[in-house]
């Protein structure tokens, strides 16, 4: 496989590296949750959108963290999450077959809208041994 996937544990590495992005926020494994036949995979922002116009759960921003292991290479994908009571929810489902993400929230950093089709958002940060 040479496509980075979900890291197995949150390794020192993983840990420096999401010091990096600027948040002090804990990273956490959460699993797709299933919300609704409309929300497509990568389009986790309008998704998101649409699920707090339905719900009026808060949208929380922050990071996928990525990993292919074997060639030290990590990646930050900017991505949205849902927050339900205490818990927060990926309601977005994936193309990759991957059953979990580690993600980490960050709460300085959001994505806008800016028409129709198009966000303002964060571009991926990426971290090679």
């Amino acid at each position: 496989m040479n496509d980075p996937t979900t890291p197995r544990k949150i390794s020192g590495s993983i840990k420096r590296f999401i010091r990096t992005l600027g948040t002090d926020e804990n990273p956490r494994f959460l699993p797709f949750t299933y919300s609704s036949d409309k929300y497509l995979p990568l389009y986790c922002l309008s998704n998101c959108e649409a699920e707090n116009r339905k719900t009026g759960n808060q949208v929380v921003f922050g990071w996928v963290i990525w990993e292919l292991r074997q060639k030290g290479f990590i990646e930050a994908e900017f991505h949205a999450v849902m927050k339900r009571g205490n818990e927060l929810v990926d309601i977005t489902p994936r193309v990759d077959g991957e059953a979990k993400i580690l993600f980490v929230p960050d709460p300085n950093r959001i994505a806008e809208r800016v028409d129709a089709r198009t966000w303002r958002s964060w571009t991926n940060q990426k971290f090679i041994r």
